[in-house]
This record gives C-alpha cells, structure tokens and sequence, in this order.
C-alpha cells in the first residue's frame, strides 16, 4: 500500500504563570532553589524536566523516567523515534503502519487514529492519535522524556504502560541557525534546519523544517521495466513557532507543524500498458462477481469489518462493482454492513445471525445509513448475477446436470485464481533465474 499525504496541524497555548514549589518541611522563607541544586543543575547529563508537570532535575524526579537532550539526541546520530531504544531502556519503537511503541514488553498492533494504544506518544504533552503523524515530530528537540508505568492520572487515556513526550525547542530572544545532515545507505537522508529570529524585545520565532527519505531495501530484479520501488519514505515537515512575552510574568507560546506522509511500500503496474498503480491492484481483465474477506486484521479492524480495506480500497480504489462475501465465523456485528461489507456468509460460526430482518432489516427502518447500504447491496449481487450470465441458463426440472462440463468450468476457475503463482504476463518483479516461490499463508 502507498502511504498518501498525511496532514497535521496543532496550536499549543502555553500560558506561564508564577508558581510556589511546597514541601513537608518547608520554611516560607526558605529558597526555591539552593547553590547546591543549581551546581547539580549544570552537572553534565543532567537536565530539567516537566515530566511530572512541575521541572525539576532529571536525577531528582521521583518517578521511573528516562530523558534526553536534543543536542545529545543529535551527538548519538538518533534521528528517528524508532532509534530511542538505543538509549532509553526497556522501550522499542518500530515502523509499522505508523510507529508502534513497546516498553515492559506491553505494546498495542492497532495503529489506528481510533485505536486504544498502551503506550501515549505526545508533542509539548498533545496527544497524537494519528501513529502516522507521530514520526514527522521527531527534529529541532529540546529534550525527550519516556515515562514508565501508568500514567493515567498525568497524562490521561491510552498511557497504561508509558507516555513519550517529545518537547520541542522553544523560540529565544537571540538571532541564531542551524544545519544537520546525516546520510546513509539505500540513499538515506535526514535533513534538519532551524532559524530563530528576534522581532522585539518581547516577540522571538523559531522556524524549524525536516527531510527525511530513504530508498526501499527491496531489490529490482528487472530494473529495465519502468518500474521503481523509491522511495520507499519521503517525509517533509516544518514547525513555526511563536514567543510573545508581554511581561515577566505572563508567556505565551504558539506553535504550528504541517507535514507531508509519501512513500511506496510496494508498486504494481500493468505489463502491457506499464502503466504504475503505486501502492496498490487494480481489476485489469474483467470484474469478479464477488470477494471474500478473510479472518486478518487491517489496522486493527478485523478483515470484514474494515471500512479501510472494503469501502475505500476495494469498492472505491480498486472500482469493484461486485459485492464482498465474509468467510465463516468473520463478522463480528451488525456495523460491518456500514463497513462495506454486503453478504454474511456462515453465520452459524458468528456471534449473530446479522444480516436478516430481524437485525439488518429493522435497522434499515429507522437509519438512512443502513437503509442506503441495503440497496447498494441488492444492487452489487444482482450486478454480478447479470454481468456473469447466471440467470441465462436456469435449472430446468428432471434436466441432467452435465458434471464435467461444470468440472471444467471450475478447473478453469482454479487456473486463472493462480495466476501470480504462474507470473503471466509477469506481473509479478521477480529475476529470470527463480525458480521457487515460497508462499506463506493462503
């Protein structure tokens, strides 16, 4: 599949007001902070930190936390969040659909925008649903805070096991810029660039970009053809911020990103017109009078309840006219018929009989929605009862049926369901010399 362009945009108000720090045994007149704790202050490896909503020194913080600079984020070559495991213990972050945190070996695989993750992953403490968005944030950091364990009372919903908060640099009343570069294998680049400006004595900005691409490790056996797997990620982000103090003790802070997903995870195309569908399959020769929707799970939806994979890629993007059959005991409710899905095959397997009158029918009744997606589904099984001439020949009383015209019939079938094991036309990219091909699943 081909990530499309991903658009994200926030606005984070931060007003900053004066705040008194109490402890048990604290005199009033005591100081804030004493020429001890600011010598540990600037002790090297220790920084400040707002994990706990309040700064306070990283070697004091009463809570499990890892933290890290973004200048020594930069000095270790870190600059992806996939690569924080390399110094924050007990955590992995890896690239899946969008990134997919681990830490105490509790992770979540829906990476859904409305999935219920166990790890929270934030930008300045905003919760970023979209995992998709979550590798863009990653340039011009101040520092990196991982906390363990619950975090629910901090850090709200979705933080059962830890909360990665990413805090970015803040504008200053100093003119100053800066470049990184970093290059790698498979045409790896990582391009960060900062400038912040002063406007006055009480107005600074801070604009910050990032590029990051990298080709794809699969091999073109046939690079001839017209084809091309690159790149395989093409990110590009910018981040604008804004510091407006009026007085000393009143800031405000805005900051605003947009960023931009691309990339080919795979490539198809046509071998007689080489014509390119990036990411995806499109119906060439005819139209399948149905499809069936298997027990998998897409982003986190199971197969036939998945809006992503039947209404928007196989009816909308592919263009099939047909309709979608489930597998035995693949529907999990009565939804999956908004979700796109038209024929409830095999009910006795499901936790319900759901597309009958009593369900379906009633709910039809009384929601447009569902009443809509009953005609579309009258009207996607009649299609293919039409297009594939299954009513041209009915069955006729005491006729006999001629079995191996029908056995032919299916052996014909099975021949053309196993096209890509016999790479007609090639339509799949594999070298001359193979002679092998290892299938896993079915």
């Amino acid at each position: 599949m081909t990530f499309g362009a991903v658009l994200r945009g926030s606005v984070a108000l931060a007003a900053a007001w004066p705040s008194i720090a109490l402890a048990q045994n604290a005199l009033p007149d005591e100081p804030i902070a004493t020429e001890e704790d600011q010598a540990e202050e600037t002790a090297p490896g220790n920084i400040v930190i707002t994990a706990n909503r309040t700064a306070s020194l990283l070697s004091k913080a009463p809570i499990a936390l890892s933290a890290a600079s973004g200048e020594s984020l930069i000095q270790a070559g870190i600059n992806s969040p996939t690569q924080l495991e390399e110094t924050v213990p007990n955590l992995s972050i890896v690239r899946n659909i969008g990134l997919q945190i681990t830490i105490r070996s509790v992770t979540s695989t829906d990476n859904a925008e409305k999935g219920d993750p166990s790890a929270a992953f934030m930008v300045n403490g905003i919760y970023i649903a979209r995992a998709q968005s979550q590798e863009v944030s990653f340039y011009d950091i101040e520092r990196v805070e991982v906390l363990r364990g619950p975090q629910g009372t901090l850090y709200g919903c979705n933080s059962t096991a830890a909360v990665v908060n990413i805090l970015t640099a803040e504008p200053k009343f100093d003119f100053g810029a800066r470049g990184d570069i970093v290059y790698g294998s498979f045409d790896a680049l990582n391009v960060s660039a900062m400038l912040k400006l002063p406007v006055s004595d009480k107005i600074a900005l801070r604009i910050a970009g990032n590029l990051d691409q990298r080709d794809s490790f699969l091999i073109d056996g046939r690079p001839n053809d017209r084809m091309s797997f690159d790149r395989f990620k093409e990110n590009k982000s910018i981040r604008v911020s804004a510091l407006f103090e009026p007085t000393e003790d009143l800031s405000l802070l805005l900051v605003g990103d947009y960023s931009t997903i691309k990339g080919k995870s795979a490539l198809f195309y046509d071998p007689e017109t080489l014509t390119a569908y990036e990411g995806g399959f499109k119906f060439r020769i005819g139209q399948p009078g149905s499809v069936t929707c298997a027990y998998n799970r897409v982003q986190g939806e199971q197969a036939c309840a998945s809006d992503y994979l039947l209404n928007q890629l196989l009816k909308r993007d592919w263009g099939l006219k047909g309709f979608v059959m489930s597998e035995w005991g693949a529907v999990p409710n009565v939804e999956a018929a908004l979700k796109g899905l038209d024929q409830q095959s095999g009910e006795q397997l499901d936790p319900a009989v759901f597309f009958d009158a009593k369900t379906l029918g009633r709910l039809a009744k009384t929601d447009k929605r569902y009443a809509a997606r009953l005609d579309d589904m009258n009207r996607r099984i009649l299609w293919a009862i039409d297009n594939n001439e299954f009513d041209k020949n009915p069955a006729q009383p005491g006729r006999k049926v001629d079995f191996a015209a029908h056995g032919a019939v299916a052996e014909e079938i099975a021949r053309q369901g196993i096209v890509l094991l016999r790479n007609r036309d090639r339509a799949l990219p594999l070298v001359g010399s193979a002679k092998t091909i290892l299938v896993i699943g079915g």
